[in-house]
């Protein structure tokens, strides 16, 4: 499965939003396209459920399967350590963060 079909429908636009190692200040997001990035992941190959997630959309483009357009929300984290909370950085960015997606989904 590279997108999964919902209900038979390929979505015509995708849009993801995670966190992202931009080099930038904590609680910045940047928008950008698969094409604008490239993958430094280094996969175990131990699992088949390891995934890096530019591989996919590409695997889904050989398929077919592919959204027309997909978009990347990244949001540059304070710290990645684990089970640490969201942040008061991010948090006080919420409804900046849901007004910019809103505008790019329409």
């Amino acid at each position: 499965m590279a997108f999964a079909y919902l209900n038979g429908v390929i979505p015509a636009n995708t849009t993801i939003t995670c966190c992202a190692q931009m080099n930038a200040e904590a609680g910045k997001i940047k928008r950008f396209t698969p094409d604008n990035v490239r993958s430094v992941k280094k996969l175990s190959n131990y699992s088949l459920h390891e995934a890096d997630i530019l591989q996919v959309i590409n695997l889904s483009r050989q398929l077919g399967e592919c959204p027309e357009k997909i978009i990347f929300f990244g949001i540059q984290p304070e710290s990645l350590q684990p089970g640490q909370n969201l942040t008061k950085t991010l948090c006080g960015k919420i409804d900046a963060y849901t007004s910019e997606i809103r505008k790019e989904l329409g």
